[in-house]
């Protein structure tokens, strides 16, 4: 259905960006100036001031309006101008001759000088997260695949990443395909979690989420057709001034990371009730690190050259959280390597943007900051040995089968928080296939859709020696799935009692021997 969605949204758009072309067809005698500004995105506002004068360096009164991250100069017949551009403590005067109905300026300014090394310290920092999300993505390939949606995804980011690197290279074609991918990229997520993490009976809010949704395609429409031809953006602005109007306030209040801002805050308000005291606090700490990336903007409202790259890491942390949480991807080392890379990233960025006294305070500041993260997610994701080991001592003493299962059964429903738990012990090798479908055993875990009793929504595999399944624990889950804290008790579990569940079951296999005599 949403498949649906999105290519009649794709075919509508092609037809009325086509009427709106046919439209604006006439609308000539403008100016328009895109500055070329390393490190910012299309769309940002108020980069640079711009004047149009006259040869003898007057400045003309001609209507000029906001276009894109640049100004449009309205009413100005073919002749030969001066354009004066300023940004932060640079000024440049350029001479156009405009012979044409319409003329493009492009405006180098660049503020704080680039050197050569400068640029490939920029783009070797885009190398290293390129580098980095592969690791990810290679090393959980396989786990990955299990969601399509997702395994899908990391194209979309993989391509935002390579489109920010930054040169002297950027072509329209360019910057509308950038456009479109970090675009497309959200709307995707959004998507995504709507069918994954928002009950379905919540209808208000998914109708508020497509609401907003609605509100941001408006604009994000209009500026693209804009990019493809600002003939288009002078009609609207002539004849549709207050839709013009209506999406760049709203652009000003919303865009697709804050709509997944608001929906994480949601998520999480939805499921308190399921969480403890402890988690909640640590999971508010994590989202607080999100929080400073989403209004980034609003805290530091001077720090344009940033702009952009926290974006880029604002996806990235948004894609690997929703793989992390919907999959529960969690190796300690890997993680923890991402989270000192990310961090010491930001510390080398901060350091080439910024270039003050405050540099020292920003890699301390990183540093500590990262090793607090450390710990609230080793908390957060990691289970304590001491539970484990009192499950285990409270097994070892059992001897046969049922009280095998009834006291592991009791113990789950003790630390984890579901409906219903069943423990199988199986005899025979192909036992197993009663219960579940064939489908890969790299992983201890099993997800639903491979259980045939639909009853229980995952399970655990018990193995031992070379043997992948001497048993099986069913889990029904409540109306929310169980958390990284139950999710990592479940996994340990499984390997510990492995040995004791192998001796449970020779015992009982001697005593039906034994019967059979």
């Amino acid at each position: 259905m949403r498949r649906k969605i999105l290519i009649v949204l794709g075919l509508l758009s092609i037809f009325l960006g086509g009427y709106l072309k046919y439209l604006s067809r006439n609308e000539k005698d403008f100016i328009y100036v895109l500055p070329r500004i390393k490190n910012t995105e299309v769309l940002d506002r108020d980069i640079g001031k711009y004047s149009l004068l006259n040869t003898e360096g007057e400045t003309l009164s001609n209507p000029k309006k906001n276009f894109l991250n640049g100004k449009i100069f309205l009413d100005v017949p073919n002749g030969n101008y001066i354009l004066k551009a300023e940004f932060d403590d640079e000024t440049k005067s350029i001479n156009i001759a405009k012979n044409n109905e319409m003329e493009l300026v492009r405006v180098n300014l660049q503020g704080d000088a680039f050197s050569k090394k400068q640029e490939i310290f920029l783009n070797l920092i885009t190398l290293t997260l390129i580098g980095l999300n592969l690791c990810i993505f290679l090393g959980f390939r396989k786990k990955l695949k299990r969601d399509k949606i997702l395994y899908g995804l990391f194209g979309l980011l993989l391509l935002k990443l390579i489109f920010s690197f930054r040169g002297n290279f950027q072509t329209n074609i360019l910057i509308f395909s950038e456009f479109l991918v970090t675009r497309g990229l959200g709307f995707f997520i959004i998507f995504y979690m709507m069918d994954k993490l928002i009950d379905k009976r919540k209808k208000i809010a998914k109708f508020l989420i497509y609401i907003g949704m609605a509100l941001v395609f408006l604009y994000n429409f209009l500026f693209a057709v804009a990019i493809f031809s600002p003939q288009i953006y002078v009609y609207l602005l002539d004849n549709q001034f207050t839709l013009l109007k209506l999406a760049t306030s709203t652009r000003k209040i919303i865009d697709l990371t804050r709509i997944i801002f608001l929906m994480i805050i949601y998520i999480f308000i939805s499921r308190r009730k399921h969480m403890t005291l402890k988690n909640w606090i640590l999971w508010s700490i994590v989202g607080f690190g999100y929080f400073i990336l989403e209004f980034f903007h609003n805290i530091f409202p001077k720090t344009l050259k940033l702009y952009y790259f926290i974006e880029l890491i604002e996806f990235m942390w948004i894609y690997w959280g929703l793989c992390f949480y919907q999959l529960r991807l969690y190796t300690k080392n890997l993680t923890r390597i991402v989270r000192y890379i990310l961090g010491l990233t930001l510390a080398y960025a901060s350091l080439f943007y910024f270039k003050t006294l405050a540099e020292p305070f920003v890699i301390i500041a990183t540093i500590f900051i990262l090793d607090i993260y450390t710990l609230v997610i080793d908390k957060l994701l990691s289970q304590k040995d001491e539970i484990l080991d009192k499950t285990y001592n409270k097994l070892s003493l059992v001897q046969n089968k049922k009280q095998f299962k009834i006291q592991l059964e009791k113990e789950i429903k003790k630390h984890i928080k579901i409906k219903s738990v069943k423990v199988k012990l199986f005899i025979e090798p192909e036992e197993y296939k009663e219960f579940i479908l064939d489908g890969g055993d790299e992983d201890l875990y099993i997800d639903g859709s491979r259980i045939k009793n639909k009853e229980y929504t995952c399970a655990f595999r018990i193995e031992f020696s070379g043997n992948p399944y001497i048993g099986l624990i069913l889990i029904e889950e409540t109306n929310t799935t169980i958390s990284y804290e139950e999710y990592n008790y479940m996994i340990n579990l499984s390997k510990k009692i492995a040995n004791i569940a192998s001796k449970v079951r020779l015992n009982s296999l001697y005593e039906e021997l034994s019967f059979d005599d």
